[in-house]
C-alpha cells in the first residue's frame, strides 16, 4: 500500500511558467509605469503570495513607501488584473518532466491537487492550457475560493478534502516559494522547495530558512525526494 496520499503543487514556477515570469513581468511594468521602477529582488520578494498581498507587501517595503506617488493599493491592484490576464496565456508550456512525475504519482494511486496566488479566472486558463499538454489534476484551488491565499493552509485543506485525503501527514507540498513551503508546513504537509525554475533563481536559502524538508533544483528531480518522503512515512516519521 502506497503511503504517500496526495501531492499539492504550485503552478508558475513548479509546474509551468519557467523562471516565473509572468507575475514579475506584470508587476514590474506597473511600478514603472508609476515612476518607480522596482528592482527584481524586490520584485521576487513577495511571490507566492495572491497577488493583491503580493502588491501590498512592494509599496509596504520602506523604498518604495517613501517615494510612492502612484495609486492606492485597489487602484493598482485593479490596473494589474487585466493586464495579468492578457499576459498569462505566453507562459503556460509545462516544464520539462513535470508531466513524467505526475503521470508516475498517478500510477502509485497518488492524488494530485494544485494551489496558487492567482485569481480564479486565471487559475482557469492555466487548467485549460495544462489539460491540453495531458496535466489534469483532480483539485485545483485559488485564494478566492478558501477566503485567504498564502501562507494560510486553507488552500491544502480545501484540496484534501475534495481529494478525499487525510492525513496530512502523508501528503506533499511542491513549490517554488517560501510562501508555498509555509502554506505546506502550516497544513501539516512534508515540503519540497524548487530553487531552478521558479522565483528564487538558483538560490535555496530563502526555502531552507522558511523550513523546507528538501531543496530540489526542478519538479522533474523530486522522485527521489518522494521516495524518501514515502520511507519516512512508513517508518512513521511527520513533518
Amino acid at each position: 500500500m502506497n503511503t504517500l496520499k496526495a501531492v499539492i503543487f504550485d503552478w508558475a514556477g513548479t509546474m509551468v511558467d519557467h523562471g516565473s515570469l509572468a507575475p514579475i513581468v506584470v508587476i514590474e511594468e506597473a511600478f514603472a509605469a508609476h515612476g518607480l521602477p522596482l528592482t527584481r529582488e524586490e520584485a521576487r520578494g513577495p511571490m507566492g503570495l495572491p497577488k493583491r498581498d503580493h502588491l501590498a507587501a512592494l509599496l509596504a517595503l520602506p523604498r518604495v513607501a517613501a517615494s510612492w506617488k502612484g495609486p492606492d493599493l485597489d487602484t493598482l491592484y485593479a490596473e494589474f488584473l487585466p493586464r495579468q490576464m492578457e499576459v498569462l496565456d505566453r507562459f503556460t508550456k509545462l516544464l520539462p518532466g513535470a508531466l513524467d512525475v505526475v503521470r508516475e504519482l498517478e500510477s502509485d494511486g497518488v492524488k494530485i491537487g494544485t494551489s496558487t496566488g492567482y485569481t480564479r479566472p486565471m487559475l482557469e486558463i492555466l487548467v485549460q492550457r495544462a489539460a491540453e499538454q495531458g496535466y489534469r489534476p483532480e483539485s485545483n484551488f485559488c485564494p478566492g475560493d478558501v477566503g485567504e491565499g498564502r501562507p494560510a493552509p486553507w488552500m491544502i485543506f480545501g484540496n484534501l478534502q475534495k481529494l478525499g485525503v487525510y492525513p496530512p501527514s502523508a501528503c506533499v507540498k511542491i513549490g517554488d516559494t517560501p510562501a508555498d513551503v509555509a502554506e505546506g508546513l502550516n497544513a501539516g504537509l512534508w515540503t519540497i522547495g524548487l530553487t531552478d525554475t521558479g522565483n528564487e533563481e538558483g538560490d535555496p536559502s530563502r526555502l531552507i530558512a522558511a523550513g523546507a524538508h528538501y531543496v530540489v533544483p526542478s519538479v522533474a528531480l523530486c522522485g527521489p525526494y518522494l521516495n524518501d518522503i514515502k520511507r519516512r512515512i512508513s517508518a512513521g516519521e511527520h513533518p
